[in-house]
């Protein structure tokens, strides 16, 4: 039996798709706006990357950054997050600072010819953990404006790519809320997946497991 079997991008056409792409950009990021360690960002790179070469329409990506309470804060802003995806892919990546909204699915549903767009902070409305809440505890409302948030998310793409592996096991609304139709794997996500597969299908021994 196959272990985390999971559709991936490669699996799926994205040629002039809009494509919603879930990163993990939850970085260090000091009081001056300077990115402490860009790790994940560089991580990231090859499913925007395989975004481009495939002639996706558009490309937009959303993370959150740190714990700001369901309210916006400028120190935890993801816009040194952009400037440094511009640095390192070589390419424009617009900005746009909010995630949801009639502005926001105005500017993603023009966007054309691979652009590449990144969106505020997903925690700067609380929308984003209502799922996670509601887990914890099942008498967690789900209000209108939880609503508005998904159907405003699910609007700006086509095809929505997990490729934030290190969230995967969180009930973040953007991870498991968005009524996008197609859902699959980003290539960081798939190739965590192929080694955790690989381990637990075919285990070359001696073998142990040490979990924590």
């Amino acid at each position: 039996m196959k272990c985390c079997k999971k559709l991936s991008i490669k699996d799926v056409n994205i040629e002039n798709k809009r494509v919603l792409i879930r990163v993990d950009y939850n970085i260090p990021i000091d009081i001056q706006g300077s990115i402490l360690d860009n790790s994940l960002i560089i991580a990231s790179l090859p499913t925007i990357q395989y975004c481009i070469k495939n002639k996706a329409k558009s490309i937009i990506l959303i993370s959150h950054l740190d714990e700001p309470g369901g309210q916006p804060q400028k120190d935890l802003s993801l816009g040194p997050i952009a400037n440094e995806l511009n640095r390192l892919l070589g390419k424009i990546v617009q900005f746009i600072p909010n995630c949801v909204g009639y502005d926001v699915e105005r500017i993603c549903n023009v966007a054309k010819n691979g652009d590449i767009i990144l969106l505020e902070n997903l925690k700067f409305h609380p929308e984003e953990d209502v799922l996670l809440r509601k887990k914890i505890n099942p008498k967690t409302l789900i209000t209108e404006n939880f609503r508005k948030y998904v159907n405003s998310l699910s609007n700006l793409a086509d095809i929505f790519v997990n490729d934030a592996y290190s969230l995967s096991h969180n009930e973040y609304t953007s991870l498991v809320g968005l009524t996008i139709p197609v859902k699959v794997s980003g290539l960081l996500l798939k190739r965590e997946l192929d080694v955790i597969s690989l381990t637990l299908d075919n285990p070359k021994g001696p073998f142990v497991a040490i979990i924590g």
